[in-house]
């Protein structure tokens, strides 16, 4: 029996072999089409892209967002590889790389009002995280980061004196205070 060369297998092994070479000494973990949108969970990346692993658990665990059980998820099982396969220190780790890809797009129905149905989009999401061994943690110094739920108010709302239902007249115009701000030592 004869073996057929087949190029696209070779190609595909070849992928293969680079992604293991790209991130060969650290924890790895890549999540396919968690369901989430890449902008929910962009959120939650930039929140704790840097820290140390302790750091970013305790972050995901303390933000109230479906996005952060995925993430929390995703560094726990990093944090497996790189302590039990590529045997790193655990109190030496940090989030060296963490990005979000947009996943598998499905079109859903929206039932409406006589009968009609609209249409819905249930978006997906992959996730890639690697934690990385690092030879000091990094000094802790405060590092504020930007409100996750807050209403952007833009120099248009400004400069026409306020918003609507906000403030107690025309012109009276403040900043409301952020609905969740976190503050994180890194």
């Amino acid at each position: 029996m004869a073996l057929l060369y087949d190029e696209r297998d070779e190609r595909e092994e070849r992928r293969k072999e680079l992604k293991r070479e790209a991130y060969g000494g650290a924890g790895t973990v890549y999540l396919l089409d968690v369901p989430q949108s890449m902008k929910k969970m962009d959120r939650i990346v930039r929140l704790v892209r840097g820290l140390s692993y302790p750091e970013a658990v305790a972050q995901c665990t303390l933000v109230p967002h479906k996005a952060a059980k995925y993430v929390l998820q995703a560094l726990e099982h990093a944090h497996e590889d790189a302590v039990r396969d590529k045997k790193l220190v655990a109190e030496r780790l940090v989030v060296d790389t963490i990005f979000v890809t947009k996943g598998l797009y499905q079109k859903g129905m929206r039932p409406m009002g006589k009968g009609n149905t609209g249409s819905n989009t249930i978006r997906k999401s992959h996730l890639r995280v690697v934690l990385e061994q690092v030879e000091e943690l990094p000094a802790a110094t405060a590092r504020v980061v930007p409100p996750l739920m807050s209403a952007w108010r833009g120099p248009a709302v400004a400069a026409r004196g306020g918003a609507p239902g906000h403030g107690s007249g025309a012109g009276s115009w403040a900043p409301q205070k952020p609905r969740f701000a976190y503050r994180s030592e890194v």
